[in-house]
C-alpha cells in the first residue's frame, strides 16, 4: 500500500523553501521553486524510492523483453560508440541499470561494465541470468571507489531521483578525472508538455520526482563540479491518453525538428565531464 504523503520538501537545487504549485495529478503534486525554477514533486511519500522499486519489479518481464531485443541492443551499441574518445580505463558505470540490457551491450563491446540498481529483483536478474555486475543499491550506497570510471551512463533514471544533487556528487566522485557522465531525462520545457499539460504521460509525480529544464539540469551538473560538454533534446514522441486537436503527425514532425535548436523535445540529454587533474 502506498504511504501517505508527507509535508513538502525543499528545493534540491538551490535549497530554497519557496515552492509554487504548478500541477496536480493522480493524488500527487508538482511545484516549481520560485528562486531557481526547479520542478519537483512535493509533498511526497516517506520512501518514494522503495515505491519506484516495486513498480520496476512488477514490470520486470516487460523490461527484459524490451531491453534484450536485437534492435534495442543495436541501438545501445551505436550509443556506446559515442564514448570511445573517453575510453581510458575501460570501465563504465550505469546508474539505474534495471535488468541489465545496456550493461550486456557494453560488455559485448568490451567494456568492464558495472550497474547500480535499487530494485533488487532487477539487479538479481542481471547477475543470475547474464552474469553482469549489477549492484542492488543506489550509487550513493554502492561503496564504489573514487576516480574509477571513464563513463557513467543514465537513461530515464534522473526523473526518479529524490536528490539529484547527491547522486551527481556521488557520480563526480567515482568518475576518473576527464571521465564523462551521460544523462537522458524528462524535459519539463517540452512542446508536448505545453500542449498536453497534465495529460502528458511523463508527468507522474508519485514516480517522477524530479523534472528538469536544460538550464536546471546543467546547473545540477556544474554544482557537482562537472563541466558541460554538450546539451541536446530529443524529438517529440509522447502522446495523450486521448486524442487532442493538433497532436498529429505534422505537429510532431515540425516540433521534433525544432527541438534540436530550441531544446524543447520530450527529453534532455547532457554530457558533462569531470575536470582533469591540474
Amino acid at each position: 500500500m502506498a504511504e501517505p504523503l508527507e509535508t513538502h520538501v525543499s528545493c534540491d537545487l538551490c535549497g530554497a523553501d519557496d515552492p509554487q504549485q504548478v500541477l496536480s495529478k493522480s493524488g500527487g503534486f508538482y511545484v516549481r521553486c520560485r528562486p531557481c525554477g526547479f520542478v519537483y514533486a512535493s509533498p511526497r511519500a516517506a520512501h518514494p524510492l522503495a515505491e519506484n522499486a516495486e513498480v520496476y519489479q512488477r514490470g520486470m518481464l516487460s523490461c527484459v523483453k524490451g531491453m534484450y531485443l536485437p534492435r534495442r541492443q543495436r541501438a545501445y551499441r551505436r550509443l556506446l560508440r559515442r564514448f570511445r574518445p573517453f575510453r581510458k580505463t575501460n570501465r563504465l558505470l550505469e546508474i539505474g541499470s534495471n535488468v541489465g540490457g545496456f550493461l550486456y551491450a557494453a560488455r559485448q563491446a568490451g567494456w568492464e561494465a558495472v550497474g547500480v540498481e535499487p530494485a533488487e529483483a532487477c539487479a538479481r536478474y542481471a547477475r543470475e541470468t547474464h552474469g553482469l555486475q549489477a549492484i542492488a543499491a543506489t550509487l550513493e550506497e554502492s561503496g564504489l571507489a573514487a576516480d574509477t570510471f571513464d563513463v557513467i551512463f543514465s537513461n530515464a533514471v534522473f526523473e526518479h531521483l529524490e536528490s539529484p544533487s547527491r547522486t551527481l556528487k556521488a557520480a563526480a566522485r567515482v568518475l576518473r578525472p576527464g571521465g564523462v557522465i551521460y544523462t537522458n531525462t524528462v524535459n519539463y520545457e517540452s512542446y508536448t508538455r505545453e500542449l498536453l499539460g497534465a495529460e502528458w504521460q511523463l508527468l507522474a509525480p508519485k514516480e517522477h520526482l524530479s523534472l528538469y529544464t536544460p538550464q536546471t539540469l546543467q546547473r545540477f551538473c556544474t554544482q557537482a563540479g562537472l563541466e558541460i560538454l554538450a546539451v541536446h533534446s530529443s524529438g517529440v514522441r509522447s502522446s495523450a491518453r486521448r486524442t487532442l486537436p493538433g497532436m498529429n503527425g505534422l505537429w510532431k514532425a515540425a516540433r521534433s525538428a525544432l527541438s534540436r535548436f530550441t531544446l524543447k523535445g520530450d527529453r534532455i540529454i547532457v554530457l558533462a565531464r569531470k575536470p582533469a587533474a591540474p
